[in-house]
């Protein structure tokens, strides 16, 4: 029973017997906030159930990224000692060849 239903019914008719229907009033709005509460407990575990299923996908989610970031960053770096080293050997293949080269005006 909604509020309204109960002062209309207070309002309406006050010559009835009052007691009986007062007291059916009152168990009526008694169950109906009963069912609001079942309902509101209702809701509101799915809401937590719902918010722990997010955050565990959510943590789930971080270490997938940071899996994927470790590996970029192992990749970049292989590719970076990769490139050092070539710029290395090309260097001292270079000051090989100009070291051959002094050596042959010089003999």
């Amino acid at each position: 029973m909604s509020f309204r239903r109960f002062s209309e019914h207070f309002i309406s008719d006050p010559t009835q017997d009052s007691q009986v229907n007062t007291l059916s009033v009152i168990q009526e709005l008694l169950e109906s906030v009963r069912e609001l509460q079942e309902e509101n407990n209702r809701l509101a575990n799915s809401w937590m159930r719902e918010k722990k299923e997010h955050e565990k996908h959510l943590v789930q989610l971080e270490h997938e990224v940071d899996s994927q970031v470790k590996e970029v960053e192992h990749r970049v770096k292989q590719k970076a000692k990769q490139e050092v080293e070539a710029e290395r050997r090309s260097m001292r293949d270079l000051m090989k060849g100009e070291m051959e080269e002094l050596q042959s005006h010089l003999s």
